[in-house]
């Protein structure tokens, strides 16, 4: 079994290729739109999972860290731009629409469409039973200007 320590640190390394950038400006006072960059990665089950931003999905197992690139494969049957996790479960969304992975048939099922926006999502996150993504001026984490689809009991 890998300590909890071990885990701690590959989240945060594979964290640090994670982030948000702001693009170069001209000097002008407005504040500029977010653009995602980099991947994203959870924790998922038995499973550490990446999804580049080019969309390629690695996974690793939890319990020795090794390559599965079984499971990778089947991740990757349904194009993703960014992955969350939350009650228990594997969220996905291609930026159209939100799909939940099934372990039982080990595939994505789509659950909801985004609403249409002019903005682009540039995070996805599940938190206290809501589906919540930011997008380029509206983000999860400002009260009042979050976007959520609160999920089904």
């Amino acid at each position: 079994m890998v300590p909890l320590k071990t885990w701690v640190l590959v989240a945060v390394l594979l964290g640090a290729f994670t982030g948000l950038a702001l693009p170069h400006g001209s000097g002008a006072k407005e504040s500029p739109a977010l653009q995602k960059q980099g991947p994203s990665v959870v924790v998922h089950g038995a499973h550490v999972v990446h999804l580049s931003q080019d969309g390629k999905v690695h996974a690793w197992r939890t319990k020795d860290l090794g390559a599965d690139p079984e499971y990778a494969r089947v991740l990757a049957s349904q194009p993703l731009r960014l992955l969350a996790t939350g009650r228990g479960q594997l969220w996905g969304t291609d930026l159209a629409r939100v799909y939940r992975w099934s372990e039982e048939s080990r595939t994505w099922k789509p659950e909801f469409q985004l609403p249409a926006s002019t903005e682009p999502a540039i995070a996805l996150a599940v938190v206290g039973g809501t589906v919540r993504w930011s997008c380029t001026r509206h983000a999860w984490w400002r009260p009042g200007r979050a976007r959520s689809i609160r999920l089904p009991r």
